[in-house]
């Protein structure tokens, strides 16, 4: 018979065991954690960013600058219009989270948004005048054309950068649940369910 006091002690001690196998598998499962939550706002940034940058192109795009700005360098009379302010929102909030990205994309990302900001800043000053007072030459339109579609190209390289590091995560993911799918402790298993979500393989008794 166990008594009064014996329980209470075996209470306290069991729930002691509990609370310090609760800590460890928190202590173990930190870093795991804090690496999951790192990886999901790297995610999220670069997909951010991959919409923000396609809608900077298509702007640019939309106003037709590139043939305009050739135009005006062979020398035809081309008005380039007024041009709205580009939104560069996503990158204005999350400068200071481009680190998380492997490099050389916040270099290459910080170094596309600056150039286009600035050509986009002299463009909308000559955009503002007409053209007989912005005084534009035709090398210096040949040149602004040539800088314009650097910097386009720029945009290209950063998407690409940027869409391959969505891929790989998504590459990464069913390698893992095929690795999973191919465990001894999983082949019992005859189609998808609770236990095994992944199962791809039919059942085969054993002894077959």
């Amino acid at each position: 018979m166990v008594l009064p006091r014996e329980a209470a002690v075996m209470d306290m001690l069991g729930w002691f065991v509990l609370g310090l196998a609760s800590g460890g598998l928190m202590v173990l499962a930190g870093p795991n954690l804090a690496r999951l939550g790192r990886r999901q706002a790297c995610r999220n940034l670069s997909s951010a960013l991959i919409g923000e940058t396609v809608a900077l192109l298509d702007a640019v795009e939309s106003h037709k600058l590139v043939a305009r700005l050739e135009a005006l360098g062979r020398g035809e009379q081309e008005q380039l219009g007024r041009l709205p302010p580009l939104p560069m929102v996503v990158f204005g909030a999350n400068a200071d989270k481009l680190d998380r990205l492997p490099a050389p994309l916040p270099r290459k990302i910080a170094y596309f948004y600056t150039r286009l900001a600035t050509l986009w800043g002299r463009l909308e000053a000559l955009g503002a005048m007409r053209a007989s007072e912005h005084g534009l030459t035709a090398q210096e339109a040949a040149a602004l054309a040539r800088e314009l579609n650097t910097v386009l190209d720029l945009a290209d390289d950063v998407l690409r950068h940027l869409r391959q590091g969505l891929v790989r995560h998504r590459l990464r993911n069913p390698f893992r649940r095929e690795l999973i799918s191919t465990l001894p402790a999983y082949r019992k298993f005859a189609r998808r369910t609770l236990m095994h979500p992944f199962a791809k393989r039919p059942y085969v008794p054993p002894g077959h």
